[in-house]
Parts: structure tokens; C-alpha cells; sequence
């Protein structure tokens, strides 16, 4: 586990807003990759991005502040934030794939 915990509210709020992980990267000129691990809790966000995520988002940059959490909780909440992403990044992969597909057929 990383020493910070996982960016639950930005999940929470994402996943509210109904914005993939890849859409949010898109949007914020972030890459999906350092999104991923500010919401698990691997990178720290900066002030710039505390702004991009609450613009995108529609909420303000203390909107998206951590809840404490510990112990088994924070365990399982982070496994179910990488879980999430996974199945949301193999989507984005697939459909790069199909979109890849038919301009190769054309």
C-alpha cells in the first residue's frame, strides 16, 4: 500500500459525474496513468490539477479532499478503485482497437 490513501472523493465524484478515467485524462490533459495513481492514492495532485479534476468534474477543489480511512477498509477500497480501472481502461483499449479496425478495413 502506498503511504497516502486513496483519492476516494475523486473516485466518489467521478464516478458520479460519469466520467471514465480515460475521458477524464482526455479532458484534463492528464495522462490516465498519473490520474490512476492520484486516485489510488500513489501520487499527491498539485494545485493545477486540484483545479482541472474540480472544473471537469463540476465541484470545487475542496470537494475533492480524501476522507480518512484505515486499516481493511482503506485495503479494500483501493483494491475495488484498481479494479474499476482496469475493466475501465480495457474498454478504452477495446474500443481504440475497434476504431483501429475499421479505418485499417477502409
Amino acid at each position: 500500500m502506498s503511504e497516502h490513501s486513496p483519492w476516494v472523493s475523486l473516485h466518489r465524484l467521478r464516478k458520479a459525474a460519469r466520467l471514465s478515467l480515460p475521458e477524464l485524462a482526455r479532458r484534463t490533459g492528464y495522462s490516465v496513468s498519473w490520474l490512476g495513481h492520484v486516485e489510488r492514492g500513489i501520487r499527491k495532485p498539485t494545485q493545477a490539477l486540484r483545479f482541472a479534476l474540480a472544473k471537469e468534474i463540476g465541484c470545487t477543489p475542496a470537494d475533492l479532499d480524501h476522507e480518512e480511512l484505515h486499516g481493511a477498509l482503506l485495503d479494500r477500497l483501493t483494491l475495488e478503485i484498481i479494479a474499476e480501472q482496469v475493466v475501465e481502461l480495457g474498454d478504452a483499449i477495446n474500443q481504440l482497437r475497434a476504431q483501429f479496425n475499421e479505418e485499417a478495413a477502409a
